[in-house]
């Protein structure tokens, strides 16, 4: 048997050959498909980076601006206050009884009894 072998080395090398380098082609392919992995997340990685420096702009220069406006909300919840402690009735629609009755419960009077009379 090992003579056999001996005799077909020739073969036995270019098998082994073959062999090698199918292993090689495979290993190869497989680093490469990782570095397109790799490169691919890396990439990804740059664009997010980007998006997100330029998010932190508009979100600075929002801030900036909501910084001056804060003046302009005090303002506006005090007007608020004011259309709340002066409310305004159009009184035109009421006949003299009920701007009556307006006016007593506007001072804090009781209405109980109003409709019995």
């Amino acid at each position: 048997m090992w003579l056999s072998l001996l005799k077909n080395w020739k073969m036995i090398i270019v098998g082994i050959t073959l062999l090698g380098s199918f292993y090689a082609g495979y290993v190869y392919s497989t680093y490469q498909h990782q570095s397109d992995v790799i490169s691919d997340m890396i990439d990804r990685q740059d664009i997010l980076r980007e998006y997100m420096a330029r998010e932190s702009e508009i979100a600075a220069l929002v801030e900036e601006r909501l910084a001056t406006l804060s003046v302009n909300e005090r303002v506006l919840e005090r007007e608020r206050v004011r259309i709340v402690e002066k409310p305004v009735y159009n009184i035109s629609c009421i006949d003299e009884e009920g701007q009556a009755l307006i006016k007593r419960y506007a001072l804090g009077a009781s209405v109980e009894g109003v409709g019995d009379e």
